[in-house]
């Protein structure tokens, strides 16, 4: 199944580049939540409108799912956190890093990270994505003792715990974002943790030309 789709990858990419080169065809990829609500909304209309003969499909999910999904074949790309260990037999491009900052009540005291994340109960980034486990072990390395009372997958879901006054937490922060009505963000550390955002694509993927035009507007955006 892997090895027909391959074959018919191929030969739209052959055709794309007997038409003078225009691009043609389709694309499926995948992407975290953070990067819907950001850079990728803006990077997909740019590149429809200079690519018309481009058909899009997009998908939402976790890094590591979205990364095993291109690794099969079920995506020809993904747009993810930078793993810790890539999978065997993808490409990684970087295009962005993304601070991850304290997310807590606008009328919390507390002057540091380490004050906020000690003073109320946690709510965890889950340990299952990759950026959870960037956290956990930064948590760990400083020695920041935090009474976990939830561990939550949706970023959207752990703001609106935290705006309800059920904790604080530690999340990424997207391009251009700003704290929420009722919030207060504190970098996490000094200088604060970074995590890698990118393109994973499978080693000799025949839509490389597809991808490398969408990695171009997205490169393009997180300079601006």
């Amino acid at each position: 199944m892997a090895g027909a789709r391959q074959i018919v990858d191929l030969c739209e990419e052959i055709r794309a580049s007997i038409q003078g080169g225009e691009l043609a065809g389709e694309l499926e990829l995948g992407a975290v939540p953070t990067i819907f609500a950001s850079l990728l909304p803006r990077a997909l209309s740019d590149f429809q409108a200079a690519h018309p003969r481009v058909r899009i499909r997009v998908v939402s999910g976790l890094s590591a799912e979205l990364a095993e999904m291109v690794r099969r074949g079920a995506l020809d790309l993904a747009v993810v956190t930078g793993p810790r260990h890539p999978p065997e037999g993808l490409v990684w491009h970087e295009f962005l890093r993304e601070r991850f900052v304290v997310v807590a009540p606008a009328d919390l005291p507390g002057e540091s990270d380490r004050e906020l994340l000690e003073s109320r109960p946690f709510i965890q980034f889950s340990r299952r994505t990759w950026a959870g486990e960037m956290i956990d072990r930064q948590l760990r390395r400083r020695r920041i003792r935090v009474a976990v009372g939830m561990e939550i997958d949706s970023l959207e879901a752990i703001r609106a715990m935290v705006q309800h006054g059920l904790g604080v937490s530690i999340v990424p922060l997207a391009p251009g974002a700003v704290a929420p009505a009722g919030l207060r963000l504190l970098p996490f550390g000094d200088p604060p943790l970074e995590r890698p955002v990118g393109i994973v694509e499978r080693d000799g993927n025949p839509k490389t030309r597809l991808v490398r035009a969408l990695l171009r507007e997205l490169r393009r955006l997180a300079a601006d």
